[in-house]
């Protein structure tokens, strides 16, 4: 073997929480609450795309939030009908339902518990 076995060893490449797939960390995120995802998704790529995802987001709201949205911002969500899947994507969706609500000519504000950002 001698000197030139040294030539022939191949440089391992290094990898790191960037090459991490997508699904992977769509995963990590289902397990995590709202304030945790959205700081993860700063940390890289595949966080950022893996929290930008529907099915992160879905699990996190209630099964009634389609009626839900029709008491958030005046009842915007685009397609009434409760069969047509909705333009808004589910972050968006857990944003307005967790968003406070103001009542008594905006003296009194109501944040529901379950959807604590």
């Amino acid at each position: 073997m001698g000197a030139g076995a040294s030539d022939l060893a191949v440089e391992e490449a290094s990898s790191g929480l960037g090459d991490m797939p997508e699904l992977c960390a769509a995963e990590v995120l289902l397990r995590l609450g709202a304030p945790d995802i959205c700081r993860l998704a700063g940390l890289n790529h595949a966080f950022r795309s893996a929290g930008a995802a529907d099915f992160v987001w879905e699990a996190k709201l209630p099964e009634n939030y389609r009626y839900l949205m029709g008491f958030v911002d005046g009842g915007e969500e685009k397609g009434g009908d409760p069969g047509q899947k909705s333009a808004v994507g589910k972050k968006e969706v857990y944003a307005r339902l967790a968003k406070a609500v103001r009542f008594d000519d905006g003296k009194r504000v109501s944040r529901s518990s379950a959807f604590a950002l």
